[in-house]
């Protein structure tokens, strides 16, 4: 679950042609950053490139907050992932107990693999409509997200479940 409040919360503006735009704290962005890469598999390197401009931007990144709120939104093993592809292609330098922890990270040596094999493979396979992903299974570091995500998959339907009752032209 994502602190939605707290997002909110914490965020602060920035001028853009002398106009105040709100925007996420650098942490959430962070964390947004490496949720949406996640999401989609990392099948855009833009994706991963995003995330390592926003290491080497900001040095200053409070990695505790960050890591803080990845574990409350059980996104430890998101976060983890998007920073060792950042680390891994663009050279983005983590702290060294952050690179410990990523390097201690049980699923996350098949996820790494399978995120950059996707970033160079020429096309994906197409999922069946209700296709159980390893890789979103094995992202989820609780047990009751995993089941929450295989029942959700299981239970939603989807545009091609019903294509049958979509017009035809």
């Amino acid at each position: 679950r994502i602190d939605v409040e707290g997002i909110r919360a914490r965020t602060t503006a920035i001028a853009i042609e002398g106009r105040e735009v709100p925007t996420l704290a650098l942490e959430d962005t962070v964390l947004t950053a490496c949720l949406h890469g996640w999401k989609d598999q990392w099948w855009r390197l833009l994706w991963v490139a995003d995330v390592a401009a926003l290491l080497h931007r900001h040095p200053g990144l409070d990695w505790d907050a960050l890591v803080a709120r990845a574990r409350q939104a059980g996104l430890r093993r998101v976060l983890h992932l998007g920073l060792a592809l950042a680390h891994d292609l663009f050279a983005a330098s983590l702290p060294d107990r952050v690179a410990r922890a990523i390097a201690s990270e049980r699923a996350g040596d098949w996820l790494l693999q399978e995120s950059k094999a996707r970033l160079f493979r020429s096309a994906a396979p197409v999922p069946s409509q209700n296709h159980v992903s390893r890789y979103h299974f094995l992202a989820r570091e609780r047990g009751a997200d995993r089941l929450r995500y295989v029942w959700r998959t299981m239970t939603t339907p989807r545009v091609g479940a019903h294509a049958y009752m979509l017009p035809t032209g």
